[in-house]
């Protein structure tokens, strides 16, 4: 009787009041104990549940498939049989070329937003578009070049050569010229010379047409969120393309300050701050090469005042750093910790032959990395403009680190109010020894960096090679250890995953200059 409902031997009033029934006869003692009128225990039920009282199965009658018709007239496929050419995989190689370079290098970022609104399947056959062609022309050369295909690389330049033609044609267009695709187009190229480089200093061609592009526009064509997402994305080129030259960036105007980069639209992100302030240091580095005029010159007193200028400008830069290190110092020191471990057993630096001349950081991610590296740039570039300006009048650190104060090394006069050169040259160690401290710290990054690469985005690719190569100088290069490590360190890794190759050029690979002239000709 296990396990059949309904079944209880319990009397009318307990199963009706839902308690158990002791099924004391004649009356339960519940029902005698509470007065209750009580009905008596119910008899015991047999339940014949044989097969002969089970549900007829219903008979399933078995069904006889019937043979599909042979076709008739059709060709018989022999094992010999060639196979046609137009399935070859080559038919597939703009889909690889993209699908690699998205991964790899577009995560996030303008270009990335226009894969977005680029339909390659619908448009193969169709007529050639330019944004089109200028992907279509990063994706090939890229993955051409990341796997040392040259069949595939020679292609891509083909392709580059043919989309220049048709850029050139739409920037005869003044109104042509104002779209959002003309812009992505010279922004892809940009990135296709900064990875995969035709020339020395090509990719900063193309960072000024981005700038003549932008001041046709106008800052007001960037109020709607498609157009300021793109600015925002080559935001970073700009910037880096601007401390190269020494000549400030269209974003350090006024008019383009004065946009709102931190809105509902663009998730508000720590960096913003630090760009503004890395904007402003082209102008600086502009008026040092006033300062040195000033002198060539004999104009002493006039070239005192510019330095005292420039140095109060640039200590206001440190201490905008210092408040934002304040504002978001809390968060970033919760997110990166010192490595306990040997560096030597990142995979980024296996086959490097010594380990990172200090202890390294590792960090809860590759963007509190990003933000830590562009951090310490901006401190470089600073300190490396106010050490260079700091002696009077301006030498190379190597002679203003002597202790000699031949009047013949510094001839001019600067006046009775000067300030001792022995003062001015303790001004400049002291810059010297934060500028180093700053390097060093990107040292403690590079490590994680590296490994972190093949999930970083090109405009975080582009803070950490601007970040290596102002450490490597502020090193000078080869003569330090510390520079020594970075040289090897970058140059065991810049053929395993994205390098920006086009920022460095002939200063960590000798041998870049006749590269440059064999891409030039295979173009």
């Amino acid at each position: 009787m296990v396990n059949v409902a309904g079944r209880s031997k319990g009397c009318s009033t307990c199963r009706r009041r839902k308690v158990k029934c002791d099924e004391k006869q004649p009356i339960c003692a519940r029902c005698e104990r509470h007065g209750l009128d009580c009905s008596g225990v119910r008899g015991t039920v047999f339940i014949d549940s044989s097969q002969s009282f089970a549900r007829p199965r219903k008979k399933v009658v078995p069904t006889q498939r019937r043979r599909p018709a042979e076709p008739k007239g059709l060709p018989v496929l022999e094992a010999d049989a060639e196979v046609p050419a137009a399935l070859h995989l080559s038919a597939f190689r703009e889909t690889f070329c993209i699908s690699y370079t998205r991964k790899f290098l577009l995560r996030g970022g303008p270009v990335n937003l226009a894969l977005n609104f680029v339909d390659f399947e619908r448009q193969q056959n169709n007529e050639h578009s330019l944004l089109r062609d200028a992907l279509l022309t990063l994706a090939t050369t890229f993955f051409g070049h990341q796997h040392r295909h040259d069949k595939t690389k020679h292609q891509g330049y083909q392709l580059y050569g043919f989309t220049l033609t048709t850029l050139n044609r739409a920037l005869c267009d003044p109104e042509q010229a104002k779209e959002d695709d003309v812009l992505l187009c010279v922004v892809t190229l940009g990135l296709l010379e900064t990875f995969v480089p035709s020339g020395q200093f090509s990719w900063l061609m193309h960072i000024k047409g981005m700038e003549r592009l932008l001041e046709l526009r106008g800052p007001e064509a960037h109020r709607n969120p498609f157009s300021r997402q793109i600015l925002q994305g080559i935001r970073r080129m700009l910037i880096f393309g601007s401390l190269n030259t020494y000549i400030p960036s269209i974003l350090s105007r006024p008019e383009w300050k004065a946009l709102e980069w931190k809105s509902d639209v663009i998730q508000k992100n720590t960096d913003e701050d630090l760009l503004n302030i890395l904007a402003d240091c082209p102008a600086l580095f502009n008026r040092r090469d006033d300062l040195y005029a000033l002198f060539e010159n004999d104009q002493g007193a006039a070239a005192l005042r510019l330095r005292t200028s420039i140095l109060n400008e640039g200590k206001g830069l440190l201490e905008e750093l210092k408040t934002w290190r304040q504002q978001w110092g809390e968060g970033l020191q919760d997110a990166m910790s010192e490595r306990s471990d040997s560096p030597s057993e990142l995979p980024s630096l296996a086959s490097s032959s010594r380990d990172p001349p200090v202890p390294t950081w590792e960090f809860s991610g590759p963007a509190a990395a990003t933000t830590m590296m562009l951090y310490f740039s901006i401190h470089i570039h600073i300190l490396d403009l106010m050490s260079s300006v700091s002696v009077l009048p301006p030498a190379p650190l190597a002679v203003a680190r002597q202790e000699s104060l031949d009047p013949q090394v510094f001839p001019l006069d600067l006046g009775p109010t000067a300030p001792r050169r022995l003062d001015l040259i303790e001004e400049q160690r002291h810059y010297i020894q934060r500028l180093q401290t700053a390097a060093l710290n990107v040292c403690r990054i590079v490590p994680y960096h590296l490994f972190m690469r093949s999930r970083l985005d090109a405009g975080s690719l582009h803070i950490g090679a601007m970040a290596i190569k102002l450490a490597w100088k502020a090193f000078q290069g080869e003569a330090t250890v510390e520079g020594r490590w970075l040289k090897e360190t970058i140059l065991q890794s810049k053929n395993e995953l994205p390098f920006a190759k086009g920022l460095w050029r002939d200063e960590l690979d000798p041998k870049s200059s006749n590269q440059s002239n064999e891409e030039e000709n295979e173009r």
